[in-house]
């Protein structure tokens, strides 16, 4: 019989075994998953470190294969959706700065490619162009007044709402249930009037 210290949990432990590290079946267990761990790890750093290298390669693996892959992209979600939720909150926590540029940058391209489509749209909607005129300077000229909001009191999320007509002085601080709220109360109205 030989003296050993176990690696997980550094319990001396005798046996006649030597290659055997561990004092348990748990402690077994755990050293299991922190090599699986380990090993994944090195898998993604290699896949992360060979992208570069690879890129045409995965773009073009990517295109004959896109619909596959999609569908198994939502074969996944769908089977771990809370995983997946859990996942983006973080990241979104962790790299909120990266998102932030990217959303930016993700407006400025969907403007850039629909400049002309918009410009159309507003020319033939004069009513909706007012809309957003109108709300642009209220935010500009009143955005301090917005303290509390002026049906359930609450502080946070607050917006403005525009009820008719559309004038800069004339709006509702809300927050964003009460807005909803008024906001289909009057949807017909606006249905009516954008299309």
């Amino acid at each position: 019989m030989e003296e050993k210290e176990c690696v997980i949990c550094k319990k001396l432990f005798s046996t006649n075994r030597k290659n055997k590290i561990s004092c348990s079946l748990q402690c077994a267990e755990i050293r299991e998953a922190n090599l699986q761990r380990d090993r994944a790890e090195i898998l993604n750093k290699r896949q992360r470190d060979n992208y570069p290298k690879n890129k045409e390669k995965y773009k073009s693996y990517y295109q004959t294969h896109k619909k596959e892959i999609l569908e198994q992209r939502k074969i996944r979600y769908q089977n771990n959706r809370e995983q997946c939720l859990e996942q983006r909150k973080e990241y979104r926590e962790n790299n909120s700065e990266k998102v932030k540029e990217c959303k930016k940058q993700s407006s400025i391209k969907y403007r850039e490619e629909n400049n002309n489509k918009a410009n159309e749209y507003y020319k033939n909607n004069p009513e909706r162009r007012k809309k957003n005129m109108v709300r642009a300077m209220t935010r500009h000229f009143h955005n301090k007044e917005k303290k509390e909001c002026e049906k359930c009191g609450s502080t946070e999320n607050l917006e403005f709402h525009h009820p008719e007509p559309y004038k800069v002085d004339n709006f509702q601080v809300l927050c964003r249930e009460c807005h909803q709220e008024e906001t289909q109360k009057n949807k017909p109205k606006m249905e009516s009037i954008f299309n």
